[in-house]
């Protein structure tokens, strides 16, 4: 009935649940209160991606625990951390999902904007609150973007950037060096993200594949993965696993970047840019104006699986699900910053 997203969000932040939210598998381990944070296998999370404000901070739910279950989370906390590849300073906001339709008993994709909120007897529906919502027009109050976004992908707000440095504008959509696109950057997260190019002689090349691998420990899980061989087929060069890639990709000072920062996203950065309003179709669930040359694939993030550090988190930009794959996977990559 409802769409389905991996991540259970809630219409609005809340700072505590209803009491009925569902909690999730207590087989996986989750981390989404904040990328980089702890999560705790079993315990009950039920995370939000909507705000109504640039910059208003993520909430997700009081981890409802009773003075009991503290000492059993401390004595287990050493055995479920996940730790990303580097530790990084979180921003503290988070995208909208990009919903801006409703649901009822029988479908989804039916206009929202009840004036009272109950939508369809459905109260407190994604699309009626948070950024999309202001730009889809259903709510009083209007979006102010620093840039812009797809007219299908409602709420986000990106700007190009110079591949030499220096924000360029939206009609600009040829991506290479110099004066050419090189970066989009996220004006609600502050990330900003490497572009993917179609040139096969290019490092950039949308369509090329690595392996994961990391030699950073222990936040590599103890298992640094595996490194790559050159394959014309799946990479460039000699950079054919995440770790050699990272590091040409910081030689060449993209977008005025010099501090060597270039990194691979967390999970939850990577799903901060899926549209969750185009699951489901053929293309990447993106903003396909500003992020052109992401393909519908499974996409490497820096997280490691908890209890099994043979696998990484990865993200399906397909279907915008997020799962996992052994290290030894070949999947493709778009790197961040800061």
């Amino acid at each position: 009935m409802f769409k389905s997203y991996s991540q259970t969000r809630l219409a609005k932040p809340h700072l505590t649940p209803p009491i009925d939210e569902a909690p999730m598998p207590a087989s996986r381990i989750h981390r989404d209160i904040y990328p980089n944070a702890f999560s705790i296998s079993g315990i009950a999370v039920v995370p939000s991606r909507n705000q109504e404000a640039p910059g208003t901070p993520f909430y997700g739910t009081g981890l409802r625990l009773a003075g009991a279950l503290v000492a059993q989370l401390m004595a287990i906390l050493s055995l479920v951390l996940v730790f990303p590849a580097t530790i990084y300073a979180q921003t503290g906001k988070l995208n909208d999902t990009g919903i801006a339709t409703c649901a009822n008993a029988a479908s989804n994709n039916v206009p929202c904007g009840y004036a009272d909120g109950d939508t369809y007897g459905f109260p407190r529906q994604e699309a009626e609150y948070g950024r999309t919502a202001k730009e889809a027009a259903l709510t009083a109050a209007s979006l102010t973007k620093t840039g812009a976004s797809d007219a299908n992908s409602k709420g986000f707000d990106f700007s190009k950037v110079q591949y030499s440095n220096g924000t360029i504008p939206p009609a600009v959509t040829t991506l290479g060096t110099g004066t050419s696109w090189g970066c989009t950057k996220d004006n609600v997260t502050g990330l900003t993200w490497d572009m993917k190019v179609t040139t096969a002689s290019n490092a950039r090349l949308n369509t090329n594949t690595y392996n994961w691998k990391s030699g950073l420990a222990p936040s590599n899980g103890g298992v640094s993965g595996v490194t790559g061989e050159a394959s014309g087929t799946t990479c460039f060069s000699s950079t054919c696993d995440t770790e050699a890639y990272i590091a040409y990709i910081n030689t060449l000072n993209i977008c005025g970047e010099s501090a060597n920062d270039w990194r691979l996203p967390t999970r939850l950065e990577l799903m901060s840019i899926v549209d969750a309003s185009k699951q489901g179709t053929s293309a990447a669930a993106v903003d396909a104006t500003y992020f052109p040359n992401i393909m519908p694939a499974r996409y490497w993030t820096a997280d490691n699986l908890a209890g099994n550090p043979n696998e990484a988190r990865i993200v399906n930009m397909g279907s915008g699900i997020d799962g996992t794959a052994p290290k030894s996977s070949l999947l493709h990559v778009i790197l961040v910053r800061p």
